[in-house]
């Protein structure tokens, strides 16, 4: 499995149920059903790292994106930073160093709220600085995200979907964090747009040594952004590599399927994809076997029956599949 010597975060077989309410039957007569939203998922991000994680919607990524930053506690498991178990006695200090960047740039600022009290909320819960020393951290993080100090006494109305991801972004970097966790940062603005807040999180990465758990559901994001790709299905990880090697030498049909879904720029080119059969199954009765066999064409007897193990097939490229061998001597 992965060398966990130089690790910053590790997620050590988390699991997330959430229990709802359900009609009362005769073999269900407390009236409940439990949803397994995140079913023993584990991964490690080194210092300076992207992780990239994608799937469908539905999959269990903003779920796990929440356990890691302790917004939800896992049913199971343990999330460990920097060697120490995260708990309710270090989470201040946890918070100070890993902040989350949003979905959705309207929804996640405060309308009532100033650029300046938005950037400045995170330094007045973690620090006692003053009004002078909160600028003098604000105004050069504004104005590395393409801000200036003219725009502290604005307010969230006043700036365009791209300009207020910047000031989202501005607010988890005040800390000086060592990872941010973002959750499909930029599924929600133009893609003209998309392309430089990108650009913006590859720079940050580069001058600021920060490491990302990056959740998309579009691989060509991913591809952009990650170092490493964990994709993931109905609640688990089925495929985890390195970038390239993950596009170069795909193993199991689920991520194939998502390769297959990747625009290509091309109007001549003819397009020959196949898309999935069917829809994911649901995680409250997911079915035997492989949670994947259903809609999967390489899938046999075995499949069916017993779940795969997600194994280490070489170099860190792990897999949960039973045919991974023949799919790769097959390419």
């Amino acid at each position: 499995m992965e060398d966990r010597t130089d690790v910053l975060l590790e997620v050590d077989h988390i699991r997330k149920d959430f229990v709802q309410k359900a009609k009362k039957t005769r073999t269900n007569r407390k009236g409940k059903v439990t949803v397994k939203a995140v079913d023993d998922v584990s991964f490690t991000i080194r210092p300076g790292e992207a992780l990239g994680l994608i799937g469908e919607s539905g999959c269990g990524k903003t779920t796990v994106s929440r356990v890691v930053m302790n917004l939800i506690r896992p049913t199971e498991g343990k999330i460990i930073f920097k060697g120490t178990e995260v708990t309710k006695h270090n989470i201040m200090e946890f918070r100070r160093s890993v902040q989350m960047v949003f979905q959705d740039p309207y929804a996640s600022l405060d309308p009532k709220m100033s650029i300046r009290e938005i950037v400045e909320e995170p330094l007045r819960v973690h620090t006692k600085l003053s009004k002078k020393d909160m600028d003098a951290v604000v105004i050069p993080v504004l104005e590395r995200i393409g801000l200036s100090r003219e725009d502290l006494d604005k307010f969230p109305h006043e700036f365009s979907g791209g300009q207020r991801q910047r000031i989202g972004i501005a607010r988890a970097l005040v800390t000086k964090p060592d990872l941010l966790v973002c959750d499909e940062p930029v599924s929600a603005l133009d893609v003209s747009i998309q392309a430089s807040i990108l650009n913006l999180f590859k720079t940050l990465q580069q001058d600021l040594g920060l490491a990302y758990l990056f959740i998309s559901h579009d691989m060509s994001v991913e591809r952009h952004m990650a170092d490493r790709i964990a994709v993931m299905y109905l609640g688990r990880i089925v495929e985890l590599a390195e970038t390239d090697e993950l596009f170069s030498n795909t193993l199991h049909p689920y991520t194939m399927a998502l390769m297959k879904s990747i625009p290509v720029p091309d109007p001549r080119q003819k397009l020959t994809r196949e898309y999935l059969k069917g829809e994911p199954p649901s995680p409250i009765s997911p079915p035997s076997g492989c949670p994947f066999h259903e809609r999967c064409a390489f899938a046999t007897e075995k499949c069916s029956q017993e779940r795969p193990e997600f194994l280490d097939v070489g170099g860190g490229h792990c897999v949960a599949c039973h045919n991974w061998a023949a799919i790769r001597e097959g390419k």
